[in-house]
Order: structure tokens, then sequence, then C-alpha cells
């Protein structure tokens, strides 16, 4: 839980101080890549909460396992990215991701139970706080710029 703070906190920085680094760092040409930034930030939140489960199939030698759950989130991934990338641009792309990790979620607890790996008081707190700092710096106002 510890770790998964961290690296909320992380995202969270990146997304307050997204823009105003790209302000800083760059000319005004890129001005539209701060909000990318946060965006970025949002979107990995996700991924981050389910960032070790997988592990454990492997510290147990199910390789088996592991390779299925890859796959089943490449194809997620891939499908939703293009199809939000097509539809609605960047935006929708990192969207796109966000909604592939949340759609493997199930396929993720499946491995995870498997092994005795899985804490879902963890997954409740980190989405209630990925939620919280995803709400917190993702304005409509935003995305409309990156669409």
């Amino acid at each position: 839980m510890a770790l998964t703070a961290g690296f909320l906190g992380a995202l969270a920085v990146m997304a307050a101080l997204g823009p105003w680094l790209v302000e800083v760092l760059y000319d005004d040409r890129y001005a539209a890549a701060g909000g990318l930034v946060r965006l970025i930030a949002c979107a990995t939140i996700p991924q981050l909460i389910l960032i070790t489960y997988d592990q454990s199939a492997l510290a147990a030698g199910d390789s088996r396992r592991f390779f299925a759950l890859t796959v089943i989130r490449a194809v997620l991934f891939l499908t939703l990215f293009w199809l939000g990338v097509r539809e609605w641009g960047l935006a929708g792309g990192l969207a796109g991701q966000a909604l592939a990790a949340v759609l493997a979620y199930p396929a993720t607890v499946w491995l995870a139970r498997r092994h005795g790996a899985w804490d879902p008081l963890h997954d409740i707190l980190a989405a209630a706080a990925g939620l919280a700092i995803a709400a917190a710096f993702v304005r409509p106002g935003h995305v409309a710029g990156l669409l």
C-alpha cells in the first residue's frame, strides 16, 4: 500500500505540475503539452494499481497464466487505444489506455487470487485515491484542447 501511495503521489504531482513544467521547459509552441502531461499521469493510474499482481504468477513459476493475462491486456490496450485515437485523437487514446486497464481488472484478479496475492482493500483505496486525483486535475476544458 505504501508503494502504491507513493506512486499515486508522484502521479498527482505530475498532474498538478505538468502544465507549469512544460511552460518552464519549453517555448510557446508546446503549451498544449502541459495538458497532455496531466492526462498521461491520470491515464496511468489504473495500471499503477495493478502493477505488481502479474508478478506473483512469475514468482510462482506460472508463466502460462502470466502470458494469458499479458495477451488479454495487450488486446484490450491496442484495441481501445486505437479506437480512442481514431475517434477522439490523443486524448481518446489515453482514455482507451485507462479503460483497457480497468477492463483487464477481472483477469488480473483471477491471476492474483490464484497465487494468493490479491488485496481488494488495496484496490478499493487506491482506486478511490486515483479517482480523486483524476477528478481534481482533468476537466473537460483540458481535454477539449487535445481532441
